[in-house]
């Protein structure tokens, strides 16, 4: 079954959950550093803020503008959000307990839960969750040029506790602040400072009806990711990031970019997006499972420490288990719409 809206939004889900892989196992190390820098935790740090656009485009871009309608949408993603992040973090409890990665005390349970996420990759679920809720109250309230402001103020507050941290910890006043901060939520990176301003951006691209990209915002959006390719590259030479996952270009870029995901026609499988959020929940455990495997074939010079080829062991296995997991949905879907049919 193929979707023919906004398909070129659910063929980007896919490359996005590569990027986020990357992310994790670094497919430049032994081969060139210096593209891990540009290309890993610079360019590829375009794949969240597009999964939170997405959301404030199709959950949240009616909020403020149709009222009471939205809010039946709105329960459901929340909802079905918080029953995915519980099921990730029953997934990975084993995981975590395998690591020694267990919370010793409540406050850290809890600091987990609503901000760092149980397992590294499961913060987004709470960000979306907080961020999803701070930028509701935000149009709700306030009018969109205001909730875009305060998102921004956020996303400064945060951009300066995380990628340019060396800056801001040379500044007392400013480092007690952020020392404080980090004892509540370990980043910047979370529901409160990150989120919200590419929620918000999403949602007032649906509310201004934006599918009308042209040769001014493709444009843009080069000139956005040539000035993210130098702040990803200066921010790592000079040592200023605690965390590289915010960039100052970072929200102006994805403004210019999201548009002509939009615009694009066609189709794409209805699948991706189910597809693709399986893959994000489930790649850490392909690369516990390519780790293993490796270390059983006494293969860890090429399927470990050769970078390329473990990305691409990784992504193969975490492709290989959605495959299944795809299949499997189907198959539990026929067997439940046969029986519906077999009852009438």
């Amino acid at each position: 079954m193929a979707r023919n809206d906004y398909p070129w939004i659910d063929w980007f889900r896919l490359p996005a959950a590569l990027l986020v892989i990357a992310i994790h196992t670094a497919p430049f190390a032994s081969v060139a550093p210096l593209l891990d820098v540009l290309i890993t935790y610079g360019l590829a740090r375009t794949a969240v803020p597009f999964f939170f656009m997405t959301t404030g485009y199709f959950v949240l871009g009616s909020v403020g503008k149709d009222g009471p309608a939205a809010s039946r949408p709105y329960r459901q993603f929340l909802k079905k959000t918080c029953l995915l992040y519980g099921g990730a973090v029953l997934l990975y409890v084993p995981v975590m307990w395998y690591a020694q990665k267990m919370p010793s005390s409540i406050p850290e349970l809890l600091k987990m839960l609503v901000f760092d996420g149980t397992f590294y990759h499961l913060w987004y679920f709470p960000a979306l969750l907080v961020g999803s809720v701070v930028t509701v109250e935000l149009l709700t309230h306030v009018s969109r040029k205001t909730a875009a402001a305060v998102t921004g103020l956020l996303y400064v507050i945060g951009l300066l506790g995380d990628s340019y941290y060396g800056l801001t910890a040379a500044v007392p006043a400013l480092k007690g602040f952020y020392d404080v901060l980090f004892q509540i939520s370990s980043y910047t990176r979370n529901g409160i400072f990150y989120a919200p301003v590419f929620l918000c951006l999403g949602a007032l691209l649906r509310q201004k009806d934006s599918r009308d990209a042209g040769a001014g915002h493709a444009a843009a959006a080069a000139a956005g990711i040539i000035v993210l390719l130098a702040e990803s590259y200066l921010t790592d030479r000079y040592g200023l990031a605690k965390h590289n996952s915010m960039y100052a270009v970072l929200p102006l870029l994805m403004y210019a970019a999201y548009p002509l995901l939009l615009k694009g026609e066609g189709t794409a499988p209805a699948l991706l997006r189910r597809g693709t959020a399986f893959l994000y929940i489930i790649h850490p455990i392909a690369i516990l499972l390519v780790r293993g495997a490796a270390g059983v074939l006494g293969k860890e010079a090429l399927l470990v420490e050769q970078s390329l080829v473990h990305y691409a062991a990784v992504v193969l296995v975490s492709l290989l288990l959605m495959v299944y997991y795809l299949y499997a949905v189907r198959i539990i879907e026929y067997r439940k719409r046969r029986k519906a049919v077999q009852r009438r």
